[in-house]
């Protein structure tokens, strides 16, 4: 079974920030995915105040919309998680319209798509697109960092499950001699499952994921 996932990264050359599919079948796959998708944010000033500091982003997107359906769904500065499932169900019935059956998997509370047999995150990179991409992203991006706080948010998180320790002060560089001491070929497996769940889920929104 192939999982294929939407990932993020960035391109210093264009200055700008890439998607692309990546099927993960090994554990060497996976660890790939989970350093290409950490997406580092800017802890924006707006989080001291009582509105919600996505909202900006989501109306900048409906500006730059392609479709009746993501002009809908970003003008009013949100995603629900109902417009995010309808989404995900957009993906499904467009890998059916080209011969592919995207199952739909639920990991930490976000959808990741799977198929049988063959990596086609070729397909999935054509369906999973447009506007689409944009209203999937959105929604992830505020699921897992709220507040907007970058890549603290995982680090925060793998403090409270007890990856790291909480005396530890968060700087770019500790955060990233943390993922790779975790992410080594060394680390155990209940270790790795705990930084799975940061990855997804660092706001602790899950019952299965570490507390918020």
């Amino acid at each position: 079974m192939w999982s294929i996932h939407r990932v993020t990264t960035y391109d210093p050359r264009q200055r700008r920030w890439r998607h692309t599919g990546l099927a993960s079948h090994s554990r060497t796959a996976r660890l790939a995915w989970i350093l290409a998708a950490l997406l580092p944010s800017v802890v924006s000033t707006s989080c001291a105040r009582a509105i919600d500091p996505w909202e900006q982003n989501v109306k900048a997107a409906a500006r730059s919309a392609q479709t009746r359906f993501g002009h809908d769904v970003l003008t009013d500065g949100v995603v629900t998680r109902q417009e995010y499932r309808e989404a995900a169900g957009m993906v499904v019935a467009c890998g059916k319209r080209h011969g592919v059956s995207f199952s739909e998997e639920d990991r930490y509370g976000l959808t990741i798509f799977s198929s049988a047999g063959r990596d086609r995150s070729d397909v999935l990179g054509v369906c999973e697109s447009s506007d689409v991409a944009v209203i999937r992203s959105l929604y992830e991006d505020r699921y897992k960092d709220p507040h907007k706080e970058g890549d603290r948010v995982y680090f925060h998180c793998f403090q409270r499950a007890g990856l790291i320790s909480t005396s530890a002060t968060y700087t770019r560089e500790s955060f990233s001699k943390a993922l790779d001491q975790l992410l080594g070929e060394s680390t155990e497996p209940t270790h790795f499952a705990l930084v799975d769940r940061c990855m997804y889920d660092p706001a602790g929104r899950t019952a299965s994921g570490p507390p918020p």
